[in-house]
C-alpha cells in the first residue's frame, strides 16, 4: 500500500487490484512443468515449419504431454 501511494504511474495500484485473483504459477503446482513448457514450443514449430494447422499441432503435442505425464 505504501508503495502504491507513492507510485505516480498507477502500476502498483493496478498490481494490488489483481492480487486477489492471482494464483500460483503452473510450475509450482504441476510436476515437471518445465518439460511441458518445452514441449509446447513444438506446437509453433509444427505450424510454422511443418505447415500443420494449429489444431492438429496442439492435439499432437497434447497427446505427447499426456503420455509424459502418465509416466
Amino acid at each position: 500500500e505504501r508503495m502504491a501511494e507513492r507510485d505516480t504511474t498507477g502500476v502498483e495500484r493496478a498490481f494490488l487490484a489483481l492480487v486477489p485473483t492471482g494464483r500460483a504459477p503452473w510450475g509450482a503446482v504441476v510436476r515437471d512443468f518445465h518439460e511441458i513448457e518445452e514441449m509446447s514450443v513444438d506446437i509453433m514449430d509444427k505450424v510454422l515449419l511443418q505447415g500443420e494447422t494449429p489444431q492438429a499441432a496442439a492435439r499432437t503435442v497434447a497427446r505427447e504431454i499426456d503420455r509424459m505425464r502418465s509416466r
